[in-house]
């Protein structure tokens, strides 16, 4: 092209090919620490076409070379070593560290770190919102961890469970968003203005891809379709945003409900958090028009404007207290009624109650001990997968030492097929 096709895009940092990954650490990853530990939630997600690198950018836990770890690993394993020398620094402030770990699979929230598969609870988890707790997963694992070593074997354990596929652009292409939550409370016995809860959202997107590209087809393509729904919906949502960014309105439309990608992130992309996003691009010039949309959305959402709050947990408290009592005046208000309509309001303002009053009442041991049940379960659950995985092994191998007796090659090859597509399944 000529000098005056040139496409020119500005943007707080760019990455040559042969970055490292600890430059991109040093650069996106330790800003989300700090961020986190002075009480602010952020959100970091990588965007692009299927293929260009997100996942490796982002995860890449099972590099063998530590040098190509990606972000996500690195964050788990930056936080707990600053948790480690602020607690040396601060004998009296103490810090929990939860997290939780989903993937929206086909428009449905699954949750990777419940021991339950993905055919047997096909209606997935609900996303609800209610004042006082804003958007959040109904009955998600939040699960408690003390070190770095705990934290990534998490997500080790919940990749291994996150839905994959081979295409003709990736060999291991991500089928679902998966979003890695971890939720930090700090409290100080002596200095309560240090008393915060922040939360890091760390985003893994699944691809925009071409099915004449990709040559997806059958479960494949329809999980392609919805990929791209999704990131559709995404892209709604950054255009209403950078649109009320430029146009100084304080209010506008966004919608957030398109889709449950954008309604689990909606704080994330528009409320109290800060967000990074990394544009994933592709060298191919076979692929230049989806890296210029690519480069297009990152230039819309760069002008999004963000409200992040230092989260005090004093403010939350008095916050939930106000609530609680803004319920239970209209309970009463509903029970005086007393019709149809009031009655089935009432025990929607009841259900909030008891909502409000559970997170209030939960304390850390609390906490700690709910997860140290989720762990056993999970536990269980891995055991009796193993015990599921080597029963198909064994009968695998009875099934071709059988047919290698009759000397039927054909057969040999077709039950070997059948019986690593049992074994796949099985994984689960």
């Amino acid at each position: 092209k000529h000098r005056s096709d040139e496409l020119r895009f500005s943007f707080d940092h760019a990455f040559p090919p042969d970055a490292r990954q600890e430059q991109l650490f040093a650069t996106l990853g330790v800003p989300q620490i700090d961020q986190a530990l002075e009480g602010y939630n952020s959100t970091i997600f990588a965007y692009g076409q299927t293929g260009c690198g997100k996942t490796h950018t982002m995860m890449n836990h099972r590099a063998h070379d530590r040098e190509q770890i990606g972000l996500i690993p690195r964050i788990s394993d930056g936080l707990f070593k600053r948790i480690g020398e602020l607690s040396q620094q601060h004998t009296t402030r103490r810090f929990l560290v939860q997290c939780s770990f989903i993937e929206i699979y086909n428009e449905v929230v699954y949750d990777l770190l419940a021991p339950k598969r993905r055919d047997l609870k096909s209606t997935g988890l609900e996303v609800k919102e209610q004042k006082g707790l804003g958007v959040y997963v109904k009955d998600l694992t939040e699960t408690v961890v003390d070190t770095a070593e705990k934290l990534n074997q998490l997500i080790e354990d919940g990749m291994a469970l996150r839905a994959t596929a081979s295409t003709k652009m990736n060999d291991a292409s991500s089928r679902s968003h998966c979003i890695f939550t971890i939720r930090l409370h700090q409290k100080d016995e002596r200095d309560s203005s240090q008393n915060m809860i922040s939360k890091l959202n760390l985003v893994d997107l699944a691809g925009s891809e071409r099915a004449k590209d990709t040559g997806a087809e059958g479960s494949t393509l329809k999980e392609g379709a919805n990929i791209n729904k999704s990131l559709s919906a995404l892209g709604n949502v950054i255009n209403a945003l950078s649109s009320m960014a430029e146009s100084g309105k304080k209010k506008a439309f966004v919608p957030y409900r398109d889709s449950k990608l954008t309604r689990v992130l909606q704080e994330s992309l528009g409320g109290n958090s800060f967000c990074t996003m990394v544009a994933a691009i592709s060298p191919s010039a076979t692929n230049v028009e989806e890296t210029v949309s690519t480069l297009n959305y990152a230039r819309r959402a760069k002008v999004i404007r963000v409200s992040a709050k230092r989260n005090a947990e004093g403010a939350q408290l008095q916050e939930l207290e106000k609530e609680m009592e803004v319920l239970q005046q209209k309970i009463g208000l509903d029970s005086e009624l007393k019709t149809a309509a009031t009655t089935d309001l009432e025990e929607k303002h009841r259900q909030e109650l008891e909502n409000l009053q559970s997170v209030m009442k939960q304390s850390w041991e609390d906490k700690q001990k709910l997860s140290a049940e989720h762990e056993e379960q999970r536990q269980r659950a891995k055991e009796e997968r193993a015990r599921v995985v080597e029963g198909m092994r064994g009968e695998r191998q009875r099934r071709l030492h059988m047919l290698e007796q009759r000397g039927d090659l054909s057969l040999t090859l077709q039950a070997a097929e059948q019986a690593d597509g049992r074994l796949a399944a099985g994984a689960w």
